[in-house]
């Protein structure tokens, strides 16, 4: 059996379903030290990653361009970036753009008579934009909102739970001795 087997009947092991196949993935692409030490073949991952990431690039590549390739995986995901922090959201709203921006893409080009590849990157960068300028963390809606937004006045109070805040130079710094006698 050839590796993308081997890692293919290992991710989808009823044995490991508490994990969950995406999880696992996930798991061994972003911590691989840690993946290794929880018991998963992490090599078996890396090269089932590999294989799919080589899937959908030889894919898109008969249907697009290596240049519109690069900047159709990239592009949803620095626009779901600009929305959210979680990962795994980022990863619905990445999916969302691209399939959206590919459909509405391949509607254009074909009402246009144009080349789809181009036009669904065009859209992909249309959105972008927007999101760019309106994103709440980035945009311009995030530069309204942060500057009506009243500036704290150093109270000695956190202000999202009430409690008192220590002024760093009011505590007692250890001395050499103490610090010693912790050891």
């Amino acid at each position: 059996m050839t590796h993308l087997g081997v890692a293919v009947r290992r991710l989808l092991d009823p044995e490991d379903a508490a994990l969950g196949e995406l999880s696992k993935l996930l798991y061994a692409t972003f911590d691989p030290l840690g993946a290794a030490a929880s018991g998963l073949r992490v090599d078996w991952l890396e090269y089932l990653f590999l294989a799919l990431v080589a899937l959908t690039i030889v894919i898109s590549l008969q249907a697009v361009g290596i240049i519109l390739v690069v900047a159709m995986l990239v592009t949803p995901a620095a626009t779901a970036q600009l929305l959210t922090v979680r990962f795994g959201s980022l990863m619905g709203l990445a999916i969302v753009v691209g399939v959206l921006s590919s459909v509405a893409g391949l509607y254009l080009s074909f009402w246009l008579d144009v080349a789809s590849g181009a036009t669904i990157v065009l859209v992909q960068t249309g959105i972008f934009l927007v999101v760019l300028a309106v994103s709440p963390r980035t945009g311009l809606l995030g530069r309204r909102s942060r500057a009506t937004e009243p500036v704290p006045v150093s109270s000695g109070v956190r202000p999202e739970d009430g409690r008192p805040v220590e002024p760093i130079g009011d505590r007692p710094q250890p001395s050499g001795h103490e610090l010693r006698d912790r050891s």
